[in-house]
């Protein structure tokens, strides 16, 4: 007997209980459902009957028993029919167990004969069917009130969790509000203290320079006192009472010494030379105006100046 019209035939008479049960262990693929329910089952019943006959879901089937063969020393094919039936009745793994170890032969096929023409009672078949949708029901509901237990745990979760996100994110609001002040309040201390060394700086810089002016002016006086100390003065023709007034960077010539006058004229640097116009005669006044740039001076009070370095 083919191996496929006997699984079928097997499969074909489970109840609805079984067939469901069957395609969920061995995982069988019926083309055109992705998910198969105890409804679309019994609303398609025929058409997923011969889809499990297919050569993947026949192929599956057969590796599973193949495997538990191996695994199981079954020698219940010895049996006869009467004794087989007695013990297995429809059961699907025990007899593709005797399928496989008959090797689909006669006995395969007589069992499938007397499991075809057997009819049991139509109220018992309907009774088994609804005792069956109910228990298919029972455990959906368990299963759905499971996934809501589940789902209402996850809520609590995520309301818990969130309930401390916003603890958090009022501490940190709180905790930044306060930082916001602390550091308005800083910049205000910092620019108070920017204006402040600011004022420090427009003030240090005016003492500075009112400083650096005191200290130039200063060391104009000195440097002028300086020239006028390292400056020598000479002078020709001064009358005996200028004299008396002079510094000790003065020199006074005779008019005798009128070749001297001229030789440091020449020769001497850092010193200056004037020439008193009434001490001397005209032609000494010549000859000093010929050789020589020099100064003349007409009063006393010119001579006072140029001795005060003025």
């Amino acid at each position: 007997m083919q191996k496929s019209k006997a699984i079928k035939e097997l499969f074909k008479v489970q109840d609805t209980r079984n067939k469901f049960k069957i395609i969920k262990d061995y995982d069988l693929q019926i083309k055109g459902f992705s998910n198969i329910t105890v409804d679309l089952l019994e609303q398609n019943e025929n058409y997923i009957s011969n889809q499990i006959a297919s050569t993947q879901n026949i192929k599956k089937i057969a590796n599973i028993i193949k495997s538990n063969i191996k695994s199981e020393q079954n020698l219940d094919y010895l049996l006869s029919i009467e004794k087989i039936s007695e013990k297995y009745n429809e059961d699907f793994n025990g007899l593709l167990t005797i399928f496989e170890n008959d090797k689909y032969g006669e006995l395969t096929e007589k069992i499938i004969n007397n499991l075809t023409v057997d009819t049991s009672p139509i109220k018992y078949e309907n009774s088994t069917k609804n005792e069956d949708k109910e228990t298919v029901l029972r455990g959906i509901i368990q299963s759905l009130e499971l996934k809501l237990q589940i789902k209402d745990q996850k809520i609590n979760e995520i309301l818990k969790l969130n309930r401390e996100l916003d603890k958090k994110i009022k501490n940190h609001e709180s905790q930044t509000l306060k930082l916001n002040d602390t550091i308005k309040i800083k910049n205000s201390e910092l620019n108070t203290k920017e204006e402040l060394l600011q004022s420090k700086i427009v003030e240090l810089n005016r003492l500075k320079e009112q400083s650096e002016t005191k200290e130039s002016h200063s060391l104009h006086f000195k440097n002028k006192e300086t020239n006028i100390n390292d400056t020598k003065i000479n002078i020709i023709g001064a009358p005996d009472l200028w004299k008396l007034e002079k510094s000790k960077n003065t020199h006074f010539y005779n008019e005798e010494n009128i070749d001297n006058f001229i030789h440091n004229y020449n020769n001497t640097e850092n010193s200056k030379f004037y020439v008193v116009k009434f001490g001397v005669t005209s032609y000494a006044s010549r000859k000093l105006k010929k050789q020589i740039h020099v100064i003349f001076i007409n009063n006393k009070e010119e001579f006072i100046k140029i001795i005060k370095g003025e």
